[in-house]
């Protein structure tokens, strides 16, 4: 059986990691003027996130992990903003996956928030003695 390897465009994560650095460039960075060569830095760490992807199911997840992004990206700035004391460091450090107080840190704050919104989607009944868990799916309106 020939089995071919399935490959992601270059051009497809291309665009998910201009899309994502300049979304965080203009919220965290205000747009400073970095120069190309620390772009092209932070670009490579975010380009990073999106190849994590399994290549058979980019198609389906790219654009959930891109909104994943903007909510991190989003947290961090209110975190700054609740905290003076506090700054996002530059954007090579900032996106370094080894920077356990950069981006990566966002992930824990992020999957709290998930469980959070799946937990409160659960309810607990007790019927004739047994623990019965139910979900009730909720829609967001307009």
């Amino acid at each position: 059986m020939n089995r071919t390897k399935i490959k992601v465009h270059p051009a497809a994560i291309a665009i998910f990691t201009d899309a994502s650095w300049e979304f965080a460039h203009k919220q965290l960075w205000k747009n400073y003027p970095f120069s190309q060569a620390e772009e092209q830095v932070a670009k490579s760490f975010i380009s990073e996130y999106y190849k994590d992807i399994l290549p058979e199911l980019f198609h389906a997840f790219a654009g959930k992990q891109f909104d994943a992004f903007c909510e991190r990206i989003l947290k961090a700035k209110r975190y700054v903003e609740r905290y003076p004391s506090r700054y996002i460091p530059h954007p090579g450090l900032y996106f370094n996956p080894e920077n356990k107080k950069g981006f990566a840190g966002t992930l824990r704050w992020y999957n709290e928030d998930v469980l959070r919104e799946k937990m409160k989607s659960l309810r607990f009944h007790i019927l004739n003695g047994d623990l019965i868990v139910t979900r009730t799916i909720y829609r967001k309106t307009a």
